[in-house]
């Protein structure tokens, strides 16, 4: 009886470790890729006015996704 306790304890314990670190490098990624974007969007966008920006933002968005492979959007902010 003992030996299940310790052993459901380390499964829980393994499995809390490989969702923690799952976690930190999901946000080390996502951190990354917003910069990218962040960086491309504001040189992209440096002498629009606001208006023309609103109309090129989720197609920039969609073309970036596509342009880079990514699985999922990241959307800079404007």
């Amino acid at each position: 009886m003992k030996m299940q306790i310790i052993a459901m304890f380390a499964i829980a314990v393994a499995a809390f470790l490989f969702l923690g670190v799952y976690f930190l490098i999901d946000h080390i990624i996502t951190g990354k890729r917003l910069k990218i974007n962040q960086k491309a969007w504001d040189e992209y966008s440096a002498n629009m006015d606001f208006n023309r920006k609103l109309n090129e933002y989720l197609p920039w968005c969609r073309e970036q996704k596509i342009k880079n492979g990514w699985k999922f959007y990241y959307f800079p902010r404007m």
